[in-house]
């Protein structure tokens, strides 16, 4: 999968593209915004909005690791070894965060059935982490 680099700086922001194997980057496009954000903003949501459709997989990748992250967090919240008062609420919010990052990393991300909504699909994760 690819990785976007973002350079930010005063008065211009660098966007780059990683290769597949995320060894090398090249440089996409200068945004000279001279402290304007909203210019930076502006163009970055342009800029992603190309990548969602020339890079599908980083929506899928992005919607397997919320519904992995939701499993994580309902884990956390209520399985007995995590849901002690001697454990802090965000220790476990890192535990589900650090773990989340693993095994979205490891699985191959997909989307759900089509026509299926995605607050059916986080709030079941959410129940299927707490079992």
């Amino acid at each position: 999968m690819r990785s976007l680099g973002i350079d930010y700086g005063d008065a211009r922001v660098g966007i780059a593209i990683s290769d597949e194997l995320n060894i090398t980057a090249q440089g996409l496009e200068t945004i000279h915004h001279d402290g304007n954000d909203k210019i930076v903003l502006k163009r970055l949501e342009e800029i992603l909005k190309q990548f969602a459709i020339l890079f599908p997989e980083i929506n899928n990748a992005l919607g397997a690791g919320l519904l992995v992250f939701l499993r994580f967090a309902g884990l956390t919240r209520f399985a007995p070894v995590f849901s002690r008062a001697e454990i802090p609420a965000m220790a476990r919010l890192a535990f589900a965060i650090i773990f989340t990052i693993i095994v979205t990393g490891i699985i191959k991300p997909s989307l759900p059935p089509s026509g299926t909504p995605i607050l059916l699909c986080m709030v079941l994760n959410f129940a299927f982490g707490a079992l």
